[in-house]
C-alpha cells in the first residue's frame, strides 16, 4: 500500500536517517533524498509532491522554514513537515508549530516509532478522489504519447475514457467487457462499432511506430510473441499497469466507494 507514498528525506550527512529509512523501506514506502537547506526543499517538494518532510530545523534558517511551508503546500495539508532537530530551544520550537510544522522531534529519537507513525499518516489520510483522478488521467495521457497516439486523434479520447472506466468504475475488478464499451459510447454519443474500429487503427498504429522499449514496458505477454494486443487487451494491459503502479490508493478509492 505504502509504495503509493514518497517521503522527502532532507540530510548533510549520508548516515542520517539511516536506521529510519531502513524501517521505512521495510514498510514499502518510498524515499527521496535532497540536503537539509531551503532551496533543494523548495525544489524537491515542489518537483516530486511528497507525502511528507523530514528534516533537521537547526541547520535552517527560521525564513526558509517558513518559505518552504507557505509555498509547497497543498490544499490538503500536504505534504507533512516532521522536524527531527538536533537543538532547539521552546520558543523555536512553538514558533515551528505556528509556521505550520506538523511534528517536532527531539534527537536521539526511536526510528522505529518514527516510521510506524508515518505509516500509519500514509494509512489513513483518505484520498482526494477529484485530484487523484485528474492526476490517475495525466499519467495515461503521458503513457499514450510514449505509445506514438496522437491527442489530435478520435481514437485518444475513446482509449482515455475506456481505461478512466475501467480504473474507476469497476471496484477493482479488470473485466474488459462490453460493458466499457457502451459505457464509453454512451458517454461519447457514438457507436460502439464506430469506437471499436477507430480503436483498432490506434493500436495498430502504435504497434508499428512506437519504440520496442515502450511496447516491452506495457505489453511483455505481447512483445515476446510479437503479436500485437487486440482491443480490448490494449485497453486491460494499460489500465492493469497504472492499478499496479499505484495500488494502494486505487484500493482506498475503491473502499471508499463501498462505503
Amino acid at each position: 500500500m505504502n509504495s503509493d507514498y514518497l517521503i522527502l528525506l532532507a540530510r548533510n550527512k549520508e548516515e542520517q536517517y539511516k536506521q529510519l529509512a531502513e524501517t521505512l523501506s521495510d514498510y514499502n514506502i518510498s524515499l527521496l533524498y535532497c540536503k537539509n537547506n531551503g532551496i533543494d526543499l523548495r525544489l524537491n517538494v515542489i518537483r516530486h509532491k511528497p507525502f511528507a518532510v523530514i528534516f533537521d530545523s537547526s541547520e535552517l534558517g527560521m525564513q526558509d522554514i517558513i518559505d518552504v511551508i507557505e509555498e509547497c503546500r497543498d490544499p490538503n495539508g500536504l505534504p507533512i513537515f516532521y522536524n527531527i532537530y538536533t537543538y532547539e530551544d521552546g520558543e523555536r520550537i512553538k514558533q515551528l508549530e505556528e509556521s505550520g510544522v506538523h511534528f517536532n522531534v527531539p534527537t536521539p529519537y526511536n526510528s522505529s516509532a518514527i516510521a510506524g507513525h508515518l505509516k500509519l499518516l500514509c494509512e489513513n489520510t483518505p484520498v482526494d478522489e477529484r485530484e487523484f483522478c485528474d492526476n490517475i488521467r495525466s499519467e495515461i495521457y503521458d503513457i499514450m504519447l510514449e505509445l506514438c497516439i496522437s491527442p489530435s486523434r478520435t481514437s485518444w479520447n475513446y482509449i482515455m475514457e475506456s481505461i478512466m472506466c475501467l480504473l474507476f468504475s469497476g471496484g477493482g475488478r479488470f473485466t474488459v467487457c462490453r460493458s466499457v464499451y457502451e459505457s464509453v459510447a454512451s458517454k461519447l454519443d457514438v457507436s460502439i462499432s464506430s469506437m471499436e474500429r477507430t480503436i483498432r487503427t490506434a493500436v495498430e498504429g502504435s504497434w508499428k511506430n512506437a519504440p520496442e522499449d515502450v511496447k516491452q514496458k506495457y505489453f511483455p505477454e505481447f512483445y515476446l510473441t510479437a503479436g500485437k494486443p487486440k482491443n480490448m487487451d490494449f485497453i486491460y494491459r494499460l489500465a492493469e499497469y497504472v492499478y499496479r503502479q499505484h495500488k494502494g490508493l486505487f484500493n482506498k478509492y475503491y473502499d471508499s466507494q463501498c462505503n
